[in-house]
């Protein structure tokens, strides 16, 4: 998930990167590279744990995806939202969304972000 709020918070640093993505095919979820791979195993690991209750793999990626992308195209048209509020309040539900309990998921969207490279 970690993954997801820094590519998520890129659109404040990159936003004609961001722009580009939003008008692309980032939504691929099944690519060979990119994100699509290390989301894909990040959701297969959580099921494999038991943290995420998410049936089918494929379904929760076009669900995070989906999110990432109308969270970048909110950005987009609403430069003034609150970029680091948004993205943690939607880790926090995704999270929720993937089987964590609520306190686990806020507890997790809540942590600090390892440093963009």
């Amino acid at each position: 998930m970690g993954t997801r709020r820094l590519s998520a918070r890129m659109a404040g640093s990159h936003p004609e990167i961001m722009r580009i993505l939003c008008h692309s095919e980032l939504g691929r979820i099944c690519a060979g590279r990119g994100l699509a791979p290390r989301a894909r195993h990040d959701v297969e690991q959580g099921m494999t744990s038991g943290r995420f209750t998410v049936v089918d793999p494929m379904i929760a990626l076009t669900a995070l995806n989906g999110s990432l992308l109308a969270l970048l195209q909110l950005w987009l048209y609403q430069p003034e939202a609150d970029r680091d509020h948004a993205a943690g309040k939607m880790a926090e539900m995704l999270l929720h969304m993937l089987g964590l309990s609520a306190d686990e998921a806020r507890d997790l969207a809540r942590r600090p972000l390892p440093a963009a490279a």
